[in-house]
């Protein structure tokens, strides 16, 4: 499949079913997005892949603490929690976050997986669950797994003339 066919393809899904996800294609995912570019080549990024059952359960809680998007949650039988690394200085690592996110995402997509970037929930409650460090605290959460529906929503994009400004030579 073609780069730009599989972005097509690719939309969040909120409607997970059990089927369990092999701890391969997990990995795989995240070296997709180990690999991301980011400012400076500094990789402000930690991964923790949590595809224990009752952790799961415990995560998607957590989630769906923050309203009625995350009720997807429940059933999905993986979430990569994205955190942000510690680095001396305050930099804006939001873009390079996003970055890494995205390449997981794709690479979920080639594999036949389907993931919902989470941007709100317990980022607290999550460290305390998982342990993880108040310097590298938890900015984003990917529920990874299959659909439980196949089906493709029609994509609404703004037109290609509405965003787009050329400003070369013609040809």
């Amino acid at each position: 499949m073609e780069l730009l066919d599989l972005m097509r393809k690719r939309q969040s899904c909120r409607d997970f079913s059990d089927r369990p996800v092999r701890k391969e294609e997990l990995f795989q995912c995240v070296e997709a997005a180990r690999i991301a570019p980011s400012g400076q080549n500094h990789q402000p990024w930690k991964f923790v892949i949590v595809h224990r059952k009752d952790l799961c359960r415990q995560v998607a809680k957590i989630a769906q603490q923050y309203g009625e998007f995350n009720r997807f949650c429940e059933p999905c039988p993986a979430f990569v929690v994205v955190q942000k690394r510690y680095l001396p200085g305050d930099r804006d690592i939001e873009l390079d976050l996003g970055l890494c996110v995205m390449q997981l995402c794709l690479e979920a997509e080639a594999l036949g997986l389907s993931t919902c970037m989470i941007g709100s929930f317990g980022a607290e409650q999550l460290s305390d669950l998982l342990e993880l460090s108040p310097q590298e605290p938890p900015r984003l959460l990917v529920a990874v797994g299959y659909a439980a529906d196949e089906t493709h929503r029609e994509k609404t994009r703004l037109p290609y003339e509405e965003v787009v400004t050329y400003l070369g030579e013609e040809s």
